[in-house]
């Protein structure tokens, strides 16, 4: 509280009364309206000046508590939403055990056709009941979407269900930088999306435009690179540090190093292929890292400390990352390439092959001098695999680089562009003329092979069949929309370690089969379901492939159209690979005129037995032995036959019997396996009924556990919920205790004020009193 300004007791002049009682009122009256608004509005503060370390706490309080009153009505329809899902789930287990309990009683021989037909409809029953709490809703969203909420996860495709949601989660804040998952999809807690065919490991090539971002697989370069490039000149050492905090792309890498080569030196860095080369013509090179640096060794041209000196330094393989934007033809491998260097400026030429692989290494390229400027042509000759050709005819002197690139590409073999690097400005760029010259070989570096788009492949789901036209495919997106814009229910996207393509059956009851169309493309990209490594227990969706087990025994019969007889025994047999073996390695099948060749199916799947007997008749024929199953799950006899016979025929005129495909993929699911146990009762198939009953018990279990998880949600954020109440109580102290006045200090204080006030007011009627004394 200010103190009252003392009356001087000396003699002053009046003005300076006045004004000092003039002062004090003026100061009371303020201190009181401050004091009178505290006790009105109860707050210590009226603006931000009147104490700025305390408002600043205020605000941020106060911005806390609105986050904080967000966060809570977040936990509180996020309780509602897991609510929501548990509740939908209760009866979905009590449905699952009771259908499984009916089951069982039929599961037997004994059990009549009517028996049957009551457990047909329980199955159906389960089925609409199970496809109601799979559509279930709440809040606007569906519970088990996935992060695609708004769209109806499951849905009748024919006879099948399909699976339209993702697996993807829905995260919400339960408290300040706290992500909290909200939601559980359909395939946890209904399965519907099958395993996945995982595609290989694909090499996509680099080039100019390739991102930092996503070399090594994704993980980049280091943030700030720098590198350290030092030259032997034979006469010094010289070095420069390259900074490369500005690239993004290999393009950029590749001009910084150039720029910041070692005074009174050069570097060319060429990019392509699978990485990096770099070259210099002032001697050998030698690249380090830059202080606490990784930038060298990440970009693949880190010198090793064993290594010879160098004046070329070629980079190890980069392995970008597989994106939506890379090109098909880049995926499996790297294409051939060699540099064209004429004598002078402005004439250098950039070779690159048309397609990954290592026939077109070491190619002898020649100009000769047989042809007019403006008329040039490029011819190829690969008919002495030992010596390669390319012929460039040209008119020495006069054909410039440019003319003889355009002539190159123009073949069709190779893509020739004129390399800048030996420019003396860019707007000499392939203006330098050429002579007739033998360049020797000068191609290097293709490995791989050509994806082999041509051909496309062909994918069954359930009822379904179609064969993909790959041959104007140019991306991987271009890829992975062909395949997920299908009505075949696929789910195609690039895996999580962006080195291959995965695709997934979304169809509930369908078998997938994804094979060939007389290529390779299926193979290359990994993603056949019938392949050589295939084993013989998954065959069947897992039941497998039932045989003798004895080397005395034969399981399968092959009669050549010749009479000769070819007794397999698979006793040894764990994949495909190896049934093929078995069977080109029979002893019966190398002697005399018959030869039965065993092998993949180039069209569609299975197993491809081709007679290249000389025999004109007779039929190719396939018998079941008696104590072995394995022709029948083989796919060779179907199960109601002990023998097939081939009429057919390939370009050859060979007779050809082709196994059906019995290594198939299915979704894994409740939905999948209601569907099957449906077929199963209808063809009173006890063998698939028992096999849909275990995978009943895990469904029970998946429902189970998802529930679990859902309870556990619930319960947390309970615990979050109490927890956050404290934590506002706590905060809201902290705010008062900064933002609230203290009523009874207040009041105090106002009634104190209100007396200096009347004080100051009645020295200043007693000083101030005029008489006829002021007048005179």
């Amino acid at each position: 509280m200010a103190s009252i300004v003392p009356i001087p007791t000396t003699r002053v002049g009046d003005y300076f009364v006045r004004q000092r009682l003039v002062s004090q009122v003026q100061n009371d009256s303020l201190a009181l309206y401050d004091l009178q608004n505290q006790v009105s509005t109860g707050r210590r503060l009226q603006l931000p000046s009147d104490d700025p370390a305390a408002a600043l706490r205020i605000i941020n309080l106060q911005r806390l508590l609105d986050r904080k009153d967000q966060i809570k009505t977040n936990i509180q329809s996020t309780t509602n939403v897991l609510s929501e899902a548990e509740n939908t789930l209760n009866p979905v287990s009590q449905t699952l055990i009771d259908l499984r309990a009916e089951i069982v009683g039929v599961a037997g021989n004994l059990s009549t056709d009517g028996e049957r037909q009551a457990a047909i409809q329980s199955v159906e029953k389960a089925l609409e009941s199970l496809m109601q709490a799979g559509n279930a809703k709440t809040l606007g969203r569906y519970l088990f979407a996935g992060s695609t909420a708004q769209t109806q996860p499951f849905d009748y495709s024919g006879a099948y269900v399909q699976y339209n949601g993702n697996e993807g989660v829905l995260r919400n804040y339960v408290d300040v930088e706290r992500l909290f998952e909200t939601n559980l999809t359909g395939v946890d807690v209904f399965g519907g999306v099958s395993a996945q065919m995982k595609g290989t490991a694909l090499t996509p090539q680099v080039n100019g435009d390739t991102l930092l971002s996503t070399l090594n697989k994704g993980s980049g370069i280091s943030s700030n690179p720098a590198l350290k490039i030092s030259i032997n000149t034979g006469s010094a050492i010289v070095s420069s540090v390259v900074d490369l905090s500005g690239a993004t792309t290999l393009d950029d890498v590749a001009h910084a190093i150039e720029q910041a080569a070692p005074a009174g030196t050069d570097i060319k860095v060429t990019v392509g292929g699978s990485g990096l080369t770099l070259s210099s013509t002032s001697g050998s090179i030698t690249v380090s890292e830059g202080p606490q640096g990784h930038a060298a060794a990440e970009l693949g041209i880190l010198t090793p400390s064993t290594a010879t000196p160098s004046s070329t330094i070629t980079g190890t393989a980069l392995h970008p990352a597989i994106l939506n934007t890379t090109k098909l033809s880049d995926l499996l491998g790297v294409k051939a390439q060699g540099k064209i260097a004429s004598a002078g400026a402005n004439n250098d030429i950039l070779l690159t092959a048309n397609h990954n692989g290592a026939d077109l290494n070491d190619v002898q390229v020649v100009f000769v001098d047989d042809a007019l400027a403006g008329a040039e042509t490029a011819v190829y000759d690969a008919s002495n695999p030992s010596n390669k050709t390319l012929t460039v005819h040209i008119q020495s002197g006069y054909t410039t680089a440019a003319q003889a690139a355009a002539a190159i590409s123009a073949e069709g073999t190779f893509t020739a562009v004129t390399d800048y690097h030996d420019a003396i400005s860019t707007a000499y760029i392939g203006t330098g003329a050429v002579a007739a010259q033998n360049f020797g070989q000068l191609t290097a570096h293709g490995s791989g092979e050509a994806l082999d788009l041509a051909a496309g492949l062909t994918v069954t789901n359930g009822d379904h069949s179609q064969t993909f036209d790959t041959s104007a495919l140019e991306t991987v997106e271009d890829l992975l929309n062909l395949f997920n814009g299908s009505n075949l229910g696929l789910a195609a996207e690039i895996n999580s370690a962006h080195d291959g393509i995965n695709l997934r059956s979304r169809l509930s009851g369908a078998d997938l089969t994804i094979g060939e169309n007389g290529g390779t493309l299926a193979t290359q990209l990994g993603i056949r379901t019938y392949q050589a490594s295939s084993r013989l227990e998954d065959f069947n969706r897992g039941v497998g492939v039932p045989r003798a087990n004895d080397p005395a025994k034969n399981d399968l019969l092959i009669t050549a159209r010749d009479g000769t007889q070819l007794a397999i025994n698979l006793s040894t047999a764990k994949t495909v690979q190896d049934v093929i073996n078995l069977i080109n390695g029979n002893s019966s099948n190398n002697t005399g005129t018959t030869q039965v060749v065993a092998r993949l199916a180039a069209t569609g799947n299975g197993i491809e037995l081709v007679d290249q007997s000389s025999a004109t008749t007779g039929d190719l024929v396939v018998s079941a032995v008696e104590g072995s199953q394995a022709a029948q799950y083989l796919g060779f006899v179907s199960s109601s036959q002990s023998q097939t016979s081939s009429h057919t025929t390939d370009s050859d005129g060979n007779y050809v019997l082709q196994s059906a495909d019995r290594m198939t993929v299915e979704a894994d699911g409740v939905f999948n396996t209601l569907i099957r146990l449906k077929k199963a009762l209808e063809n009173n198939n006890t063998e698939e009924i028992g096999r849909s009953l275990d995978r009943l018990d895990s469904d029970i279990q998946r429902v189970s556990f998802a529930k679990s998880e859902i309870g556990s949600r619930v319960k947390s954020l309970e615990v979050i919920g109490t927890n956050l109440q404290d934590e506002n109580v706590q905060l809201k102290a902290a705010l008062s205790n900064d933002q609230d006045v203290d009523m009874v200090d207040a009041i105090s204080n106002l009634t104190a004020r209100q007396y200096s006030l009347q004080a100051s007011l009645k020295s200043a009627a007693s000083l101030m009193q005029l008489s006829l004394l002021n007048f005179i």
